[in-house]
Order: C-alpha cells, then sequence, then structure tokens
C-alpha cells in the first residue's frame, strides 16, 4: 500500500492497473513520457508526443491528482519526483496551452479545484528556477483568472495563499494586478 501511495495511487488495485497499462503501451505509456518530458525540459520530445497523440494535452494522470500535462508545469500537487522545474518551462507551457490545454482545468490536488495557476504561485519549484513570475504572467496573459469556479468556498484569496506557501514574490504579484487583499494579506504585504 506504501509503494501505491508514494506514487500518488488510491490504493494497490489501482497501481498494479496502472503499470499493467504502461506495461501495454499506447495512452498511459505516452501520458507518463510526456510528463517526464516536462519535468526534464524535453521540448522536442513533447512536441513530438503531442504530434503523435494530440489527444495527450487533455488526457489526465490516472494518479489521485487527474493532473493534466499542463498541471505539471507547476512542480506542485503531482509526485514527488516531478516536482522540478526545468528553465524553459515558459516554453513549454505555451506549447501545451498552443496544443489546447485548458488553462482553467482543475486538478484533484489537495482536496481539489486547483489550477495550473494557482499551483504555480504556491510552488517553491518554479520560484527557485526563476521563472515563477514569467509563467505565472503567461498563464494569465493565455486567460487564467485569480479564482477558479471549482474552488473550495473555505479556499483564501490567491494572496493568502502564495503567502501561506512562502511565496512573497507571487503574493505581491497579484496584489499588483488587483487581487482582493483582506487585512492578513494587507498586513503582510505592507499595504495595510
Amino acid at each position: 500500500f506504501r509503494t501505491a501511495r508514494a506514487h500518488r495511487f488510491e490504493g494497490w488495485p489501482r497501481f498494479v492497473h496502472h503499470l499493467e497499462e504502461l506495461a501495454r503501451g499506447g495512452g498511459t505509456s505516452d501520458f507518463e513520457v510526456a510528463a517526464e518530458a516536462i519535468v526534464e525540459g524535453d521540448i522536442g520530445l513533447l512536441r513530438r508526443l503531442l504530434a503523435a497523440n494530440p489527444a495527450l494535452v487533455t488526457a489526465r494522470s490516472e494518479r489521485e491528482h487527474r493532473a493534466t500535462l499542463l498541471h505539471y508545469t507547476a512542480a506542485n500537487g503531482v509526485e514527488d519526483f516531478r516536482q522540478k522545474t526545468p528553465n524553459n518551462i515558459v516554453e513549454l507551457t505555451n506549447l501545451l496551452l498552443d496544443a489546447g490545454a485548458d488553462v482553467h482545468a482543475a486538478s484533484d490536488a489537495y482536496g481539489g479545484g486547483c489550477t495550473t495557476l494557482l499551483l504555480v504561485a504556491t510552488s517553491i519549484h518554479p520560484e527557485r528556477a526563476g521563472v515563477q513570475i514569467p509563467l505565472l504572467q503567461t498563464l494569465l496573459d493565455r486567460g487564467a483568472t485569480f479564482v477558479s469556479p471549482g474552488a473550495h468556498a473555505t479556499r483564501r484569496s490567491i494572496v493568502n495563499e502564495c503567502l501561506a506557501n512562502g511565496q512573497i514574490n507571487a503574493a505581491r504579484f497579484f496584489a499588483d494586478r488587483g487581487a482582493a487583499l483582506d487585512l492578513e494579506g494587507a498586513a503582510a504585504l505592507g499595504r495595510l
């Protein structure tokens, strides 16, 4: 069971099914290779996979987070071993969006309702790679919004989500673009 959980599967039967699908090749295998291409920054491989199988861009992981390939650009809410950000992540993101990825798609990570924008905003990996702000701007330029329609009613504002995850620059980025500030967010950003 722990092995299945470590790979983000709800239980052993789903993990075994996933391994059997990988052994057969096809859709599951292509998705896994594409996810790996994203985290490794292999834009050539990702481009070839999308050309050969355009449906990959809207496919979802079999793992419990049900992420799309676009979610993997956030390096957050997916498998721990895939939480890394290559320097060319903005280019990879544009490739996925040009291929038809849904910028509004929500994954089931962290209880559900997590868009790529929210996952990038709260992720340390793009921030450490020095690409968090350009990636956030790209997502906004491509139609992402601050509030996901699928987000839980109890979820904090995007500014407060950033602050809760130690992403002060992302919090400032959103505040500068008109994101709502409550007392907590305004105090943290020195904007009382």
